[in-house]
């Protein structure tokens, strides 16, 4: 029969519990009796089988480790519909009746079986993850033999449901006793009346994870009433969090399975044949089939989890819970990398410059990280310092720093393929300072995509030659552009949406002041929007950058080239104000292939259009290489993306004072952050 059921979205607290003490009486007699409800579950006589539907969407993104504005980049999705059976006293069985994919990004990524399903009977007596290759039969929290090893704690008390069918939960605290072993740390709400598990909130100790790449694994299920009676599956969240357990390099690839159970019928038998067999069944690969909603918009959906708060407050709770900074099965120690030009890199001030650096965590530290690089041509030696701690929903950073950074405020290249420009043909995209910094930085999270930043301490800078020698060609000077050491406060507010089929957005707004003469004052706004229209994909970017006071020459605003205003000379223009407004409207068209050897190749799909812009400047300062455009600079181009749009090519061309076209080539600006 079909069956009418009670979710717990419909979920309202009513009072709270006192904060109670760790294995008090009543929380150790709820413990026991959901322990003893579990046990005899399979022995419920008037339970004897159900069926369900369940969909389910898997994506597997790459995002970068500790920046949480940012918007990860998704590799592949994987939809399913899948049939699912349980029959007393333990036999289950599922069957995918349709699946596709679609990958993003060239990737050898094979999912766990079991990934592609979900659990049917609220864990079991033994949690296995990932077919026993991430976490391998742990007991359950709430299983008798294991009662001693699980200190338990009372939480909040809820009520669900109207009229004559209500339902009072208790939110069920569980830590391990000894948290260097390999244990479950998390939450379960409770029905008093059936001492029957209606949520789980999971968590993991370290030594639980058996790969060693994992970061964490978070585990979100819940349960509806059907019937008035039982507790089945009704949805269902799990994140697998992956980074290298050889380098803290801040790429992380991430596993986010989301799944909605429903159309649940009770007692209607299973027929034999659909159970025998292994315990996930059907189609063993995707055939597309099945679907009638594209399948980009299943991504945007599966981008954000339904209780994405909800999976990060369990990680910080069960890190609290243990009384540890935070929870990971990567090493506490680490060679650090936090791009790949902080290795190896070139530019016209350090010539040759290597690094090497060390990150780890533990202790009263978060995370803590100390980086140094030494240029062949300067023979500066230079380093950064950098503790984080985190204090409820924001992190605490202290930073020093003594580096050779580029001045401008929207970058012209990525790292790795300026230093090979550089080397080979004398062309460096960059104007730079000796930049030491020691102060104090807070941010914290603002919803989905959001960020925000506070920073204050002592700012110098100091002029540097360009005192390398390229391949071929020859560096053109490096301005003058230090300064005398400031007191300076800043503000950062970044929020976004980034989607794979609608419209997605992403603004940042950047606010300084700074102490020394008169004081000064500068804002920086950035916005970024797009989205498909009429069969491309329009991108539409706006920078503008003002200034006020005593503004120091490095602080200026410079465009033109690439990064800002393609068939301008670099940075031509600038002063006290800047901006420029840019668009492209690009459409998929049959392009090149790249065999990538086990990841496979990339889409034979590029994407070309035309793009148009318009810069301005204004507020000369002298000492500056840049001057006031003394009017709008018109630009147009061609833009070409291919290879999955990881490489770029732009052509400009620029429309006042005629001259020759521009090339540029680089990867996508996704990636600039870690190259």
């Amino acid at each position: 029969m079909r069956s009418c059921w009670l979710a717990l979205t419909l979920l309202a607290p009513v009072s709270t519990v006192v904060a109670q003490e760790w294995n008090d009486p009543a929380a150790r007699a709820l413990a026991d009796r959901a322990a003893g409800a579990r046990a005899l579950a399979i022995a419920d006589s008037t339970l004897i089988s159900y069926s369900a539907r369940a969909h389910g969407f898997v994506t597997f993104l790459a995002e970068l480790a500790w920046e949480v504005g940012s918007a990860p980049r998704v590799i592949k999705a994987d939809e399913l519909l899948v049939e699912v059976y349980w029959q007393r006293p333990d036999r289950s069985k599922q069957v995918i009746r349709a699946w596709r994919d679609s990958t993003f990004l060239p990737t050898d990524l094979a999912y766990h079986r079991d990934h592609l399903g979900i659990v049917s009977d609220d864990v079991g007596a033994l949690i296995r993850i990932g077919e026993g290759d991430e976490v391998l039969d742990l007991p359950h929290p709430l299983g008798p033999e294991v009662r001693d090893r699980y200190d338990v704690r009372l939480g909040d008390t809820l009520r669900i449901g109207s009229g004559a069918t209500r339902v009072t939960l208790v939110e069920l605290f569980v830590r391990p006793r000894n948290p260097a072993e390999p244990a479950v740390i998390g939450s379960f709400a409770i029905d008093v009346e059936r001492a029957v598990v209606v949520r789980s909130r999971l968590a993991f100790t370290p030594a639980a994870y058996r790969d060693r790449d994992l970061e964490d694994i978070v585990v979100s299920l819940e349960r509806a009433l059907v019937d008035g009676q039982y507790w089945l599956p009704y949805r269902q969240e799990i994140e697998i969090r992956r980074r290298s357990a050889i380098v803290d390099f801040p790429l992380r690839g991430v596993i986010r399975g989301r799944w909605e159970i429903g159309d649940h019928r009770v007692n209607d038998g299973v027929p034999a044949a659909v159970v025998s067999g292994p315990s996930i069944g059907g189609l063993l690969r995707p055939d597309g089939r099945g679907f009638d909603v594209p399948i980009a918009a299943r991504v945007d959906s599966g981008l954000v989890p339904a209780e994405r708060d909800d999976l990060d407050r369990v990680r910080g709770a069960a890190a609290r819970a243990v009384r540890r900074r935070m929870l990971s099965g990567l090493p506490t120690l680490r060679p650090a990398v936090t791009r790949v030009s902080d290795i190896l890199r070139v530019n016209r001030v350090e010539g040759l410059r290597f690094g090497i650096g060390v990150a780890g965590s533990g202790g009263p530290i978060d995370r803590a990280s100390v980086r140094a690089g030494y240029g062949t041509a300067d023979r500066l030696l230079t380093g950064t310092a950098e503790f984080d701690r985190v204090v409820g929903r924001a992190t605490v950073g202290l930073r020093a720093q003594r580096e050779v950074v580029d001045v401008g405020d929207w970058p012209a290249t990525s790292g790795v393929v300026n230093s090979l420009a550089a080397q080979e043909g004398g062309r460096d995209l960059g104007d730079y300072v000796l930049r030491t910094w020691a102060g104090v930085e807070v941010r914290w999270p603002a919803g989905a995509g959001g960020e925000n930043r506070v920073a204050a301490g002592r700012l110098g800078t100091r002029s540097v030659a360009a005192r390398a020698r390229p391949a071929r060609g020859d560096y053109r000077p490096n301005p003058a552009l230090g300064d005398r050491s400031r007191w300076v406060a800043s503000a950062a507010v970044i929020r976004g949406q980034s989607r794979v089929s609608g419209p997605r957005w992403r603004s940042e707004t950047r606010a300084e002041v700074g102490s020394g003469g008169g004081g000064y004052g500068r804002l920086v706004s950035d916005l970024e929007v797009g989205g498909p229209v009429a069969g491309g994909d329009l991108t539409v970017r706006g920078r503008v950058g003002l200034g006020a006071g005593d503004l120091p020459r490095h602080r200026t605003f410079a465009i033109g080239g690439a990064g800002t205003l393609p068939g301008e000379a670099f940075r031509a223009f600038g002063g006290r104000r800047a901006g420029f407004l840019a668009a492209d409207w690009l459409v998929p068209l049959p392009g090149p292939a790249v065999g990538l050897g086990v990841l496979g190749r990339t889409s034979s799909r590029m994407r070309v259009g035309p793009m148009i812009g318009l810069g301005w400047a204004a507020g000369g300062v002298a000492g500056v290489p840049w001057a006031p455009s003394r009017g709008g600079r018109p630009v147009a181009g061609l833009v070409v993306e291919l290879f999955d749009r990881s490489v770029r090519l732009e052509v400009g061309q620029r429309l006042r004072n005629g001259g020759r076209p521009t090339l540029s080539i680089d990867v996508a600006r996704a990636w600039w952050p870690v190259l």
